[in-house]
């Protein structure tokens, strides 16, 4: 696992809409409101944090990871940081390779908070984390999810039968990545158009 100290818990990102930081303890109600909602997906691994304190010691080791700098945890609230919307993550999953996950609140689904927010710590990522690739997977019954991977400028890898497991059964996904070349090529794109 790659590690990239130095990244202060301080360190905002803004989008035109939304604004993303550390995931403070603070923000565990609204996450358990956001994971106990019946239109979660209960195959996914929030899905077992259905306590305030789950939802705590799971903020805990995420900000382990943070210091130790193999995992950055972005919570993202509207401009008036009050109104949580979910929380985007990059991860380590290897030398030069990092992994995203992202989940908005129920109640936001369809607004456009998974893409802009996740481009956001895509760009973050490649711009100060230097991967070689990031990552992104999805239950293959996520199709909005897999949409999002695709806004993002990834390329579908394929299937994995065993993308990640939830209580202890092995959930398949479709598997994204985008290269340092095709993420800097996105972006002289976006600056010529």
């Amino acid at each position: 696992m790659k590690k990239m100290t130095g990244v202060p818990r301080s360190l905002r990102l803004n989008t035109d809409r939304c604004r993303l930081g550390f995931a403070e303890h603070h923000i565990a109600p609204q996450i358990l409101s956001h994971v106990s909602d019946e239109r979660f997906p209960r195959d996914l691994p929030w899905a077992t944090a259905n306590t305030l304190d789950a939802v705590k010691d799971r903020l805990t080791r995420i900000h382990e990871k943070w210091d130790e700098g193999t995992a950055f945890c972005f919570a993202a609230t509207g401009t008036s940081d009050a109104d949580y919307l979910g929380l985007v993550t990059i991860s380590s999953t290897g030398p030069d390779v990092w992994a995203m996950a992202y989940m908005i609140t129920p109640s936001e689904w369809g607004n456009g908070y998974a893409t802009e927010c996740a481009k956001c710590v895509l760009d973050f990522a490649f711009a100060s984390l230097s991967p070689v690739r990031i990552w992104a997977g999805a239950a293959e019954s996520n199709q909005a999810s897999l949409r999002v991977a695709e806004k993002l400028g990834m390329t579908r890898l394929g299937s994995n039968p065993k993308g990640y497991k939830a209580e202890s059964r092995w959930i398949p996904t479709t598997e994204y990545q985008i290269t340092m070349d095709e993420w800097r090529h996105n972006k002289r794109m976006e600056s010529n158009g």
